[in-house]
């Protein structure tokens, strides 16, 4: 086989499998506004978690330091429980702010065609 003989460009593009039925279609679509649903759910309450540690980490700066967790490594454990709490807290309802922000976020991806119309209704959960 010589250098002539080796097709120049790029290769071909693999067979695209056939479009689904219509039946199908529909519910590739409405299976995958679900799971935009949820991520985008998942990430209004990630946030309102981050939030929530800063909060709980500024009420704990107020309390007067009695001596008993002053290393480096309690006060990195107690970070840590504080990010699990605040996580705990959000994603058992939080203080209501995930709700806003997903129907923001929503709104927004449906406007810019990133996300379905039907995700940008009120939160199913």
């Amino acid at each position: 086989m010589s250098a002539l003989d080796l097709p120049i460009g790029p290769p071909p593009p693999p067979e695209l499998p056939a479009w689904p039925a219509g039946g199908a279609l529909r519910r590739l679509t409405r299976a995958e506004t679900r799971r935009d649903e949820a991520a985008l759910i998942q990430a209004a309450k990630d946030f309102e978690s981050v939030l929530l540690h800063q909060l709980l980490e500024q009420m704990a700066q107020t309390v007067p330091d009695a001596g008993l967790l002053s290393s480096a490594m309690s006060r990195q454990v107690q970070s840590m429980f504080w990010s699990h709490l605040a996580g705990e807290i959000a994603n058992q309802g939080g203080m209501g702010l995930w709700k806003g922000l997903y129907e923001q976020w929503a709104r927004a991806g449906a406007e810019a065609g990133e996300l379905a119309p039907a995700a940008a209704k009120e939160p199913s959960e």
